[in-house]
């Protein structure tokens, strides 16, 4: 499965390919080791060593600890920005950390170009339909 685009706690669209977070109309930049972490999460990883390869070592950086530290610091405000809880990322005393929310896939449907006469606006849009197991979220680009 290669999606790039998540919901975190059925309210908070994270766009990996645009290194975003957004709610409603807020949208925030997260950095790419943000971005690595999280896509960690969607994978089941929760522990150090392995966020650490995943996020650094795998794209031939190296990091210390203090770096590792300051990415989940640095997540938990953006969590804080968005409107999700800093505690929804959850230390786990000498093993790592974990996302205690849900993170789904949102799954592409269908996708259509909208002609100028059919959208208000100067140019053409294009409506995308996305599906949520059993909820279906309708989005205008």
């Amino acid at each position: 499965m290669n999606e790039s685009i998540f919901l975190l706690d059925k309210r908070v669209v994270f766009d990996s390919t645009k290194m975003t977070l957004s709610h409603g109309n807020e949208i925030i930049r997260i950095s790419e080791a943000e971005t690595h972490l999280l896509l960690a999460f969607w994978h089941g990883l929760y522990k150090k060593e392995d966020i650490i390869h995943l996020v650094w070592e795998n794209r031939g950086g190296c990091v210390s600890e203090s770096s590792y530290y300051k990415l989940i610091n640095q997540m938990r405000n953006d969590f804080s920005s968005i409107g999700l809880q800093p505690s929804d990322i959850v230390t786990r005393p000498r093993v790592g950390v974990s996302l205690s929310v849900a993170i789904e896939p949102i799954k592409k449907i269908t996708s259509l170009k909208v002609s100028d006469e059919n959208v208000k606006g100067p140019s053409t849009r294009e409506k995308i339909f996305y599906k949520i197991k059993r909820h279906s979220v309708f989005v205008v680009l």
